[in-house]
């Protein structure tokens, strides 16, 4: 496994922020596996079922998908491949959100 370099570590670091064990999300990144992560301290989330970004982006080619998201969002995009994608947003945003089919996770989910 390569080392990872200052920047994967200062990511790791924030999106790990808000858990009371973040040992756990960075041993399931080393062994190649996906970590659950807690939202509502740094960031939360808005859960995007994969139809409706695909949808929004005209495509579902990841390139065409990454330059869209990257396009409109203003921060890191997580895709749960085959489910959905999340677009991380500042905490807070559960306050204020509403959308039928985008679905925001705040503290504690």
């Amino acid at each position: 496994m390569p080392t990872p370099t200052a920047i994967e570590g200062a990511i790791a670091q924030w999106l790990t922020l808000s858990s009371a064990h973040p040992a756990v999300a960075h041993e399931a990144w080393q062994d190649g596996r996906p970590a659950m992560l807690r939202t509502g301290g740094p960031y939360d989330a808005v859960r995007m079922p994969l139809t409706l970004v695909h949808a929004a982006a005209d495509s579902s080619a990841p390139g065409v998908v990454a330059s869209v998201l990257a396009e409109v969002l203003d921060g890191p995009v997580v895709c749960h491949p085959g489910a959905w994608y999340y677009a991380l947003v500042p905490a807070g945003t559960c306050e204020t959100w509403r959308s039928v089919e985008a679905v925001i996770r705040g503290p504690g989910s």
